[in-house]
């Protein structure tokens, strides 16, 4: 579902697509005159996507949908084929993952947005409001 301006759809995404992917929407977010969020929404992007295609064990088993509604937000969705719950962790000082989802709730927060899981269309969500409204 795309609505007001859409950012585009990648479906089968894979582990190597990632950076495809975020070259992509830093060019849209650009040609959509939304420069400013172009750091923080890569990393936020990038991070869901990551966490989406480990588990589904990388095989291209999720799909990654762009999508920019009401004009008065930004929303990406990623829905993944695999099991589970998306949950931040509170991971130790030398773990070296776990830190993704902990990462996305600081910028998405910084930003004014919300992130969350339908657990029913196995879909992580992530609004983050764009300043004035796109017409």
């Amino acid at each position: 579902m795309v609505e007001g301006r859409g950012l585009g759809e990648v479906t089968s995404v894979d582990a190597q697509q990632v950076g495809g992917i975020r070259s992509i929407l830093a060019f849209r977010l650009g040609m959509f005159g939304l420069s400013a969020l172009k750091d923080t929404v890569l990393v936020i992007v990038s991070e869901i996507v990551t966490n989406a295609v480990e588990h589904v064990g990388g095989l291209g088993g999720g799909s990654v949908t762009f999508v920019q509604q009401l004009s008065s937000s930004l929303r990406f969705e990623v829905t993944d084929s695999g099991r589970g719950r998306p949950q931040p962790r509170n991971p130790g000082p030398d773990d070296e993952r776990g830190r993704g989802l902990t990462l996305v709730n600081a910028l998405t927060d910084e930003l004014g947005g919300t992130w969350g899981f339908d657990p029913d269309k196995r879909t992580l969500w992530v609004d983050l409001p764009i300043t004035p409204p796109l017409s």
